[in-house]
């Protein structure tokens, strides 16, 4: 799973309304909803954004070798 599948799949379990996470992380509407239909990417600070809202962490997974 990407970092943007977990990010997705953490706006979806909250319930929230794409409208008013946006407005509560302070980014546009617009752009959450491009993200949600894979649209467009995220940039890294709308990411952090975005977490902190949920009050989720993202993390990156040890590479198997």
């Amino acid at each position: 799973m990407t970092i943007s599948d977990a990010l997705r799949q953490a706006i979806v379990q909250s319930q929230r309304t794409h409208y008013a996470l946006a407005k509560e992380a302070g980014i546009r509407p617009q752009m959450l909803d491009y993200f949600m239909r894979g649209e467009k990417s995220l940039q890294l600070g709308t990411v952090d954004k975005l977490a902190d809202v949920l009050n989720i962490e993202l993390k990156q997974r040890k590479r198997r070798h």
